[in-house]
């Protein structure tokens, strides 16, 4: 059975702070053909990692995650390729318009499509649900593994020969 999860947005959402979303997990041949759309499009023109590979090592699911950011901001993806597979992830997304209610047949959640532009009012909520989408899928919030990685890779970092403070402002 496929995943469904429904979700609040925070109060750093704005507009959209305290609205409900229900994600639905797609079947293995979707996500199988979208995920490989994805890789397709971002190795074309991507360029080597900027830090050793040796820093990823033992890393799991965090050095896929990291492998795959850097090939994001390295490489050179066309618009018209991107918007598609960024709007591919929004169809997994249905509002909840009133949490309390449910369908009495199935007891989960009434949902509807996204239907209007009041439905998801700010750009960062867009971007928070595609992350929620790819957290459904994958399991791991990119975002917490982000920092995560970030702060792994920095502490392994060569550190430079300067130990001087910086002077105040």
């Amino acid at each position: 059975m496929r995943k469904i999860e429904v979700i609040k947005a925070d109060s750093d959402k704005g507009r959209d702070s305290g609205k409900h979303f229900e994600i639905r997990e797609w079947d293995a041949e979707i996500a199988d053909r979208w995920a490989t759309r994805v890789v397709l499009a971002l190795t074309r023109g991507s360029k080597p990692m900027p830090f050793p590979v040796e820093a990823l090592l033992g890393r799991g699911m965090e050095a896929i995650f990291v492998i795959g950011l850097q090939t994001i901001l390295s490489a050179s993806v066309a618009t018209e390729e991107v918007i598609p597979l960024l709007d591919e992830l929004l169809q997994c997304v249905r509002f909840v318009r009133d949490p309390a209610a449910r369908d009495k047949s199935t007891g989960g959640h009434i949902t509807t499509d996204i239907v209007s532009p009041d439905d998801i009012e700010e750009v960062r909520t867009r971007w928070w649900l595609r992350s929620e989408v790819l957290r459904v899928h994958t399991g791991f919030s990119a975002a917490d593994m982000f920092g995560t990685l970030l702060s792994s890779i920095m502490s392994k970092a060569p550190r430079s020969g300067n130990t001087e403070a910086l002077p105040a402002s």
